[in-house]
């Protein structure tokens, strides 16, 4: 197994992905916790929440434009209104595999998608006590990373006044249509997406320095060493 920037595939990222995104996070804005990085502010959030909402489904579209078979968006079946933390680990099926969805921004002194150094990033696969036994992945079958192409610092929505944006964003009585609106005008960055490699438990197992794992800074979540560049390609999906 081998990424090589060569490998690297755009993911196109349409408007009704980015209408859909804009819908999905907004009606999960008033119940988003904090996770696992204990700074984020509501903003911070919603930024999250957002991106990865985009990659999902620009990934989900993608597949489906590919002839796979994409089913089982959480976020469809879901029967909590959107009131609750996600409660399975996978984001969609694709076929039978069970897919979840990792997307980041470009990390700190990184400023361009073909930077080299990405490939020496690593997937992003939760570790916990008790999981370094089968089963590894509890609940999905593989794990798939994308980076948007911006940069870390950059901020994804740009509010004139945060806290009026904010209270009216998550206000429920007002139109979804019209706040949805909002938020995609105050929108600060272009949406360009790359997915970089992916993995299935079986390879993750085999990797050299398997069981090695790192952190965020002022992180609750550890996570398995687990290099792009060991890692498959897009074309081997």
């Amino acid at each position: 197994m081998t990424v090589l920037s060569n490998d690297i595939v755009n993911i196109p990222v349409s408007n009704n992905v980015i209408n859909r995104a804009a819908e999905t996070s907004l009606k999960k804005l008033p119940y988003l916790y904090r996770g696992f990085i204990n700074s984020r502010t509501l903003k911070k959030r919603l930024e999250n929440s957002f991106q990865g909402d985009v990659a999902k489904l620009a990934l989900m579209e993608n597949l489906e434009s590919n002839g796979r078979n994409v089913s089982d968006d959480f976020d469809v079946v879901r029967t909590d209104n959107f009131m609750q933390p996600m409660n399975r680990a996978y984001h969609f099926i694709m076929d039978e595999i069970r897919i979840e969805s990792n997307s980041s921004k470009l990390p700190p002194r990184i400023t361009a998608i073909n930077d080299t150094n990405l490939l020496n990033m690593d997937i992003k696969i939760s570790h916990s006590e008790g999981r370094n036994t089968f089963p590894l992945f509890v609940d999905y079958d593989m794990a798939v990373q994308m980076y948007f192409e911006i940069e870390h610092t950059e901020e994804i929505f740009v509010f004139e006044d945060i806290d009026n944006a904010i209270n009216y964003l998550t206000d429920t009585n007002e139109n979804i249509n019209r706040r949805i609106e909002f938020l995609l005008s105050c929108l600060n960055v272009d949406l360009l997406l790359y997915f970089f490699a992916f993995i299935d438990e079986n390879n993750l197992r085999d990797l050299p320095y398997f069981s090695g794992t790192w952190t965020f800074p002022n992180s609750e979540r550890n996570y398995y060493k687990c290099k792009i560049k060991d890692c498959e390609p897009y074309s081997n999906l």
